[in-house]
């Protein structure tokens, strides 16, 4: 049993008799706002007050506990907590730390679907085994697309519901995290739907004329849905031929440059602004903020089956590697960072796949001119290099490829990739 002191700078709580901090080492007799806290164990479980800054005060409140433990009168009483899980949702919901998360209607989405289930529960009442139970529930409701809720949906729901109680329990509403512990889903929603030149050219004939230009801007530019809609004209630069989002138009909040090709910049060019306002998308002279069911409906009647509006991006990427650019100017337009998720945007078809029996790669395997597929030997690893008589220092990463473009994928090293996929740098050169 003891007293405690809380240093005001940096928290750190220590025994009552120390002069200076052991933490920051500043003057703990100077300091200003000194909390105290008393320090004891009850039944063998440690407990830990806060009393307030007056010393003389945590003194008198330590000697009564201890007073009453040994007489055997203390009573251990706890407030009892009566908040109604609907209840703290709406305070969750009323946060300016949550107002201000760009999944902000994903959360009052998911919200309501919880409020569905545990609305009219106490929070005390809610345990993990409920949670489990609420998983098994909601995989087996259909969703508004009527079919069945996927994984990936629940998982958003039970990660909002675990950032609301893990506030609770910092603001001392709550007590336990119940979806703490509680294993998420496994996603499967990887997806390799690229769209075809004649898919494309169906989905503009049977669009209206204001979601055209909208298929044309995500077909040429590779934008997300969100960074399409919300476009403004001042993020638009044709002079030097280029998109320019800011860090509040984009979902990893960095900006980033996307190219105007020749579509692009002649959609831009014959679009007319708007006075009222300065979103380039427009309909009846106001701003498009939904386009899913408009979309749903062109690409039932074009024909195009299993097709979202993110398999854009998808298309855009996989396209682009197939013209033989750089990866590294596709994901700093794109704004990928990971080479992972780069790969994961890019559908690798079966006709290409075919290539590998073409027997093409022989030809690049030449070590004559100290070099292999155009890249310095100084980019090869291991004993390959050595064997052969070749310079190379010790450590280089194994990422070896193709000068062009178009070979990055045919050598590049799956270990490499795995090891240092977040900053991953290629090396290349041309002979």
């Amino acid at each position: 049993m003891a007293i405690l002191i809380e240093c005001p700078r940096c928290n750190y709580k220590q025994a009552a008799k120390a002069r200076k901090c052991r933490k920051c080492n500043i003057d703990l007799t100077k300091a200003d706002k000194k909390a105290y806290y008393i320090d004891y164990y009850y039944k063998g479980n440690r407990k830990r007050e806060k009393i307030g800054f007056s010393r003389s005060l945590a003194e008198g409140e330590f000697w009564d506990r201890k007073k009453k433990i040994r007489e055997n009168r203390f009573l251990d009483i706890k407030k009892e907590i009566k908040t109604r899980f609907k209840e703290l949702s709406k305070w969750y919901l009323e946060l300016d730390v949550v107002k201000h998360k760009k999944s902000y209607k994903r959360d009052c989405t998911s919200i309501d679907k919880l409020n569905g289930y545990f609305g009219k529960r106490l929070i005390t009442e809610i345990t993990p085994s409920m949670v489990e139970k609420y998983k098994t529930y909601r995989l087996h409701q259909n969703s508004y697309r009527k079919h069945a809720t996927k994984p990936a949906t629940l998982n958003r729901e039970l990660a909002c519901m675990r950032h609301m109680f893990n506030l609770a329990i910092r603001e001392r509403k709550a007590e336990i995290n119940p979806v703490k512990g509680v294993r998420l889903e496994r996603e499967h929603n990887k997806r390799d739907r690229i769209l075809s030149e004649d898919e494309y050219q169906r989905l503009l004939e049977n669009s209206p004329a204001y979601l055209k230009p909208i298929l044309i801007a995500a077909y040429h530019s590779g934008m997300r849905k969100g960074e399409i809609l919300n476009l403004r004209w001042d993020r638009i630069d044709l002079t030097s031929g280029f998109i320019r989002l800011r860090p509040e138009d984009t979902k990893s909040s960095e900006a980033r440059s996307i190219p105007l090709n020749k579509e692009l910049t002649e959609l831009f060019k014959n679009t007319i602004k708007c006075l009222h306002h300065d979103y380039v998308f427009t309909n009846r002279n106001k701003p498009i903020k939904n386009i899913r069911e408009i979309f749903a409906k062109v690409c039932e009647e074009a024909g195009v089956k299993g097709f979202t509006f993110h398999d854009f991006r998808r298309s855009y990427i996989t396209r682009k590697r197939r013209e033989g650019h750089d990866p590294i100017k596709i994901m700093k337009a794109t704004g990928h960072k990971a080479v992972s998720m780069y790969l994961r945007y890019n559908t690798v078809t079966e006709e290409e796949l075919k290539t590998l029996n073409s027997g093409r790669m022989d030809t690049y395997m030449d070590t004559s001119q100290n070099h292999i597929l155009g890249t310095p030997t100084s980019c090869l690893g291991g004993g390959i290099g050595r064997r052969k008589g070749l310079k190379i220092p010790r450590g280089s990463a194994l990422c070896g490829f193709d000068s062009r473009p178009r070979h990055f994928f045919h050598v590049f090293s799956y270990y490499s990739l795995l090891h240092s996929s977040t900053k991953l740098f290629f090396m290349y050169h041309n002979p």
